[in-house]
């Protein structure tokens, strides 16, 4: 049993913090996104019917248990980011590979990561082969649980499938 001091520190603590504004409080815990039911639904719809073991991924901001899903999965697995050590630094709107390099993109976005927003996507399907497919998903469309919002699929002109929420569509007028 803690302590009565350190329940009087929780109590404090929380007091202060339902007192921020709500952007700015702690985000609830996020679900591991490879055990997400709205990210394996559409995940399991994206993939169905390729041969992923000769496919290639690009996987941008690894989140650690997607990561596991991906190698496991896909024949080439390529993680990148600016914080990612061993590959070359990369920016969601100066990606630093040949074009069509990859038959699918995972990008786990936080705030900032889309400075130049449709520079970004530009970019993100410039790597992407065409009748590939890309997921755009952050932590910040969770809801309360933690749970990712369904996601809704666009085709880009080229053909390249993108699953993004609906909250995220609306802003970026999909």
């Amino acid at each position: 049993m803690p302590p009565p001091q350190t329940n009087r520190i929780r109590s404090a603590i929380g007091k202060a913090l339902a007192l921020l504004p709500r952007w700015l409080q702690p985000l609830p815990r996020q679900r591991p996104l490879a055990s997400d039911p709205s990210f394996l639904q559409s995940y399991r719809k994206a993939t169905e019917g390729r041969d992923l073991a000769s496919c290639a991924v690009l996987h941008y901001a690894p989140e650690l248990s997607l990561q596991r899903l991906l190698r496991q999965d896909f024949g080439v697995y390529t993680a990148a980011g600016p914080a990612h050590g061993g590959t070359p630094p990369a920016t969601l709107d100066q990606l630093p590979f040949l074009a069509d390099r990859f038959d699918a993109a995972f990008i786990h976005l936080s705030v900032g990561d889309l400075k130049q927003d449709w520079q970004a996507v530009y970019e993100i399907c410039r790597v992407v082969k065409p009748d590939g497919f890309v997921f755009l998903f952050s932590l910040f469309a969770n809801d309360e649980a933690g749970q990712m919002p369904p996601l809704v699929r666009y085709r880009e002109a080229s053909g390249i499938d993108i699953y993004v929420t609906e909250a995220f569509a609306q802003h970026y007028q999909f």
